[in-house]
């Protein structure tokens, strides 16, 4: 019954903004944008393949060309909480394009995704439905079955994880969170891709040759 009615669910709308609107799309613009200097476009793509297929292995599926990166996430599984079973489903889109800049390259990324999850247990917590970013439900390709919360996306965790593979930081970021969470700092409710229960945290890869701020590989 239950698989039932995951499977009756609406998936989030994977139509995007082309990928030249990138720059022009600005919901959460300065959150999902950064600029990489003495770093090459491919380098970016690469690493950002990389860090997807660590984190989600054969559930994602990854294009490129010169300038994009687009990926197509779809994952369900049995998790327990308080030994209590729960299933859960996670389907996402990605899109990562890159373009030259005075100061180097400029990459962007854009997700839209949804996270479910439920359980029948009498007395166990309801359903969690949540679609990301907060305009997901406000697009007309693709209506959800309600009651799905919209919520922001949390992009902290893809950055820190793309910097330490390129080099530019020394730690691994370990997740905060578990699922939904109240950020502070923005005073709202966010949803990290990298952190809820249908993903396992990848162990700390290698660490990379670590680069100076600008790009440049520092020798040891």
């Amino acid at each position: 019954m239950l698989l039932i009615f995951l499977s009756g669910c609406g998936t989030v709308a994977r139509s995007l903004p082309p990928k030249h609107s990138c720059w022009s799309d600005q919901e959460q613009l300065s959150e999902r944008t950064r600029t990489y200097s003495e770093i090459s476009q491919q380098q970016l793509l690469d690493v950002a393949e990389s860090l997807l297929k660590l984190s989600w292995k054969s559930d994602v599926e990854v294009s490129k060309s010169r300038h994009t990166l687009t990926a197509k996430i779809r994952s369900d599984s049995w998790f327990y909480l308080f030994l209590v079973a729960y299933f859960g489903v996670v389907d996402e889109f990605w899109l990562i394009t890159t373009r030259p800049d005075a100061a180097g390259v400029n990459v962007c990324v854009q997700i839209q995704g949804q996270y479910l999850t439920d359980t029948y247990v009498l007395g166990a917590e309801p359903v969690t439905h949540v679609v990301y970013p907060v305009s997901a439900v406000k697009r007309p390709q693709g209506p959800f079955t309600p009651p799905a919360e919209a919520m922001a996306i949390d992009f902290g965790t893809i950055w820190a994880r793309m910097d330490y593979l390129l080099g530019l930081r020394s730690d691994w970021l370990a997740c905060s969170s578990n699922g939904p969470h109240k950020n502070p700092t923005r005073d709202r409710m966010e949803f990290d891709p990298f952190c809820h229960n249908l993903i396992a945290s990848p162990a700390r890869p290698s660490p990379p040759p670590q680069r100076q701020p600008g790009g440049k590989e520092v020798n040891d």
